[in-house]
């Protein structure tokens, strides 16, 4: 159970913290918002693209903090928060909800596009990391 408590609460806070400076900061470069962080609007109605990123970064916190301790000793820690946040989470977010939002390849292929996810995503699986590490380190706790 502490597992996915702190999975979830370091990835939600991480989307609402890292993955928000990435968007803003791709706002003020004029790209397109891309972050794998949240559902396309077509796909939500009603709720809070805010909050719709904590939730899904902290779905995604609860996988990672499941599969990264049980990643080779090369990929545990921030190596393995950035695979999950590099691979994962952009590919189903290019391949999977950006179709579903009604977005053709085209347009997720387009490299501002990408660079946008890849940010985003990069900048939330930093800040899960350190959260994670965080709690670990204050509270003593072992994922196993």
């Amino acid at each position: 159970m502490r597992t996915i408590v702190v999975g979830f609460v370091a990835g939600a806070l991480s989307a609402l913290i890292f993955g928000e400076i990435a968007t803003m900061a791709l706002a003020a470069l004029g790209m397109p918002a891309s972050s794998p962080l949240r559902l396309p609007a077509d796909l939500v109605s009603g709720a809070p693209a805010v909050a719709i990123g904590a939730v899904i970064g902290g779905l995604w916190g609860v996988l990672g903090a499941y599969l990264v301790p049980r990643l080779p000793a090369a990929l545990d820690g921030p190596p393995g928060w950035l695979a999950l946040g590099l691979a994962p989470v952009c590919l189903v977010n290019w391949v999977v909800l950006q179709p579903l939002a009604g977005n053709g390849y085209a347009d997720v292929l387009h490299p501002a596009f990408l660079l946008g996810g890849v940010l985003t995503a990069f900048l939330w699986a930093i800040g899960t990391s350190l959260m994670v590490g965080l709690t670990q380190r204050v509270f003593g706790w072992q994922w196993i």
